[in-house]
């Protein structure tokens, strides 16, 4: 029960999601409150249907436990909708200096850019791509805005609006690339990490080099993932999750040049979904654990030094939880996945 209203599962002990009452007991709503749960000792039956003296056998007391929980993201203003779609590829959302900026995916293979003026939403463009758009990618060098998008044949395409406000470009596409992820700082720098498929799936970067994308092998094993991150002072730091049944992590750090500070490293063995976010001298690996004895998501932390990285302790974060996509961010000392 929850606020009043109340929720009895199906007679197998199992969850009917269907139902308008689960989301009025089970989804977390937008105020505070509470929610009761009760375990029935009749839950143990295996189909809920049992003769009463399997009752009389199994007679255990009910365990109840009351959950109490605040509400944690509020609205600042009412929601823009800015088209009813079925698509099931994320919007990409970044800033430009102060000035947000999102990109979604409208039609098959059209990607829409738009821009907030401080009181509206305003249309920057809109590009076509001739395959279905699979992944789209959003990052601001402080200045201009970078559009990116994954096809189904394997073909990123970076497009550029110089300051957020001109058109966008036609851009450059790299092909051979899986699980793209385009990242700027401040200081002008623009990159994407990605998978390799026409070089044995290693770890590449492709970074802005005057007006031509420059590739560059950054982790030499073939791998299923990877995830980028600039630091506050300009290095680069490259996660990657290897392929093999081992599911190993691997960690590499560049300078500003994207001359290597440390090769990459293994960092352990059962890595699955990962996000990556720094602060400071710190970094912060979120990720999947697949060990069969701590299923779960973990956070781990690591100092950053000149040309080293040291890991300290994971610390569980969600107890069972299957992580498919995560994030990461820092400010303040508080971390935030």
């Amino acid at each position: 029960t929850t606020n009043g209203e109340f929720f009895e599962g199906k007679p197998n002990g199992g969850l009917d999601t269907n139902e308008r009452e689960f989301y009025k007991a089970f989804i977390r709503p937008d105020e505070e409150g509470s929610m009761v749960i009760k375990l029935d000792y009749r839950d143990s039956a295996s189909n809920g249907e049992a003769p009463h003296s399997f009752y009389l056998r199994h007679r255990a007391e009910i365990v109840e436990r009351t959950v109490y929980f605040r509400r944690a993201w509020q609205n600042l203003a009412a929601d823009t909708v800015f088209e009813t779609a079925m698509s099931n590829v994320p919007t990409a959302f970044t800033f430009i200096g102060n000035k947000p900026a999102i990109a979604y995916l409208s039609g098959r293979g059209t990607v829409k850019v738009a821009t907030f003026n401080g009181n509206r939403w305003n249309e920057l463009g809109k590009f076509t791509e001739a395959d279905s758009v699979t992944n789209i990618q959003l990052a601001s060098d402080g200045t201009s805005l970078y559009v990116g998008a994954l096809t189904t044949g394997k073909k990123f395409t970076v497009r550029k609006s110089a300051g957020g406000t001109s058109e966008i470009n036609d851009g450059q596409s790299t092909t051979n690339v899986e699980e793209p992820q385009l990242i700027g700082n401040v200081d002008g720098k623009v990159l994407f990490s990605y998978v390799n498929t026409g070089a044995s799936n290693h770890g590449y970067i492709a970074y802005l080099n005057g007006s031509t994308w420059t590739k560059k092998e950054v982790i030499n094993s073939a791998l299923r993932d990877i995830k980028a991150t600039f630091t506050d002072d300009g290095k680069l730091i490259v996660v990657g999750i290897s392929n093999s049944t081992n599911y190993t992590g691997y960690v590499a750090m560049y300078d500003g040049s994207y001359s290597q500070l440390l090769a990459a490293t293994n960092i352990g063995n059962d890595y699955g979904s990962i996000g990556i976010g720094t602060e400071g001298n710190k970094l912060y690996l979120a990720y999947m654990n697949r060990d069969i004895d701590n299923y779960g998501t973990y956070l781990k932390t690591a100092n950053i030094g000149a040309d080293n990285i040291s890991w300290q302790a994971s610390s569980q974060i969600f107890e069972g939880i299957l992580s498919y996509h995560l994030d990461v961010a820092a400010r303040n000392n508080i971390v935030y996945v």
